[in-house]
């Protein structure tokens, strides 16, 4: 799973690799063995450095993926050396994606953030923010997600307010890295209303 951050290493480990970075989307990520193609498709590429963790030495990931790069060889990585990151920058369709810094598992541990505990409502409005625009068709996320989960409006303010006051959720009612990382992988389709305990 992907865990967006603004802690301090991650982002020295993310601009050693690329230090001409302006952005401000950082993440952590556990490594798997992983194509490293990295030409332009699309709009689209991923650029790959891998970093060393303790001295922040860095090497590069040539173009590659394309018959005229690299030979035609795609390169990859299976294995991730001990205590080295590997840093993948996306741009996809033209829209910078950020930095995703992945890690073995031995090293994610100090990233990860304390678990949330979340009701249920807050779950569905922290995955409706994450998932759906502001507004589409004519609908706001507050209604998009009573038809869809069946959430009653005075529960979804209830639900944002608090969600607002705990830091995830800005007030303007965008999500923040922490209620990205508190929603996690869940969708809005699989979640339904209950009143329930």
């Amino acid at each position: 799973m992907k865990y967006y951050t603004q802690d301090n290493e991650v982002k020295r480990i993310a601009l050693s690799a690329f230090p001409n970075y302006a952005g401000k989307q950082f993440s952590v990520e556990t490594f798997g063995p992983t194509r490293l193609d990295s030409c332009w498709e699309g709009g689209s590429r991923d650029y790959y450095r891998f970093v060393n963790m303790a001295t922040l030495q860095t090497v590069g990931v040539p173009e590659n993926g394309t018959p005229f790069s690299n030979g035609g060889q795609i390169l990859k990585c299976d294995v991730l050396p001990f205590n080295v990151a590997m840093v993948q920058h996306t741009i996809f369709r033209g829209k910078d994606l950020g930095i995703t810094v992945h890690v073995g598992a031995e090293n994610l541990g100090k990233y990860l953030p304390a678990p949330v505990e979340l009701t249920l409502a807050q779950r569905i409005v922290l995955i409706t923010t994450r998932e759906r625009k502001s507004s589409y068709n004519g609908r706001n996320r507050q209604q998009m997600a009573e038809a869809d989960c069946g959430l009653p409006e005075a529960e979804w303010t209830k639900a944002k307010a608090e969600l607002i006051t705990r830091g995830l959720l800005k007030a303007n009612g965008s999500i923040t890295d922490e209620g990205r990382n508190a929603a996690g992988t869940a969708q809005m389709w699989t979640m339904k209303w209950s009143n329930t305990p």
